[in-house]
């Protein structure tokens, strides 16, 4: 049996892709900070505040 193994054919392994991301404090709080365990503990955190609204506002904005 001829596998693709046998016959020199693999998947290309991806390197790690690097893009420009515009600054946001939503995609910040996502990327940087640990998820909260609740409301309580995110309404204390100044960036977890920015997000949320961040995140009500381009809701809004959609009219979803």
């Amino acid at each position: 049996m001829t596998t693709h193994g046998k016959v020199g054919i693999s998947k290309s392994k991806h390197s790690n892709y690097v893009c420009q991301v515009p600054s946001s404090p939503l995609l910040f709080s996502i990327l940087v900070m640990k998820e909260l365990k609740g409301f309580k503990s995110a309404a204390k955190t100044p960036e977890w505040l920015v997000a949320m609204n961040d995140e009500i506002h381009a809701l809004k904005l959609k009219k979803t």
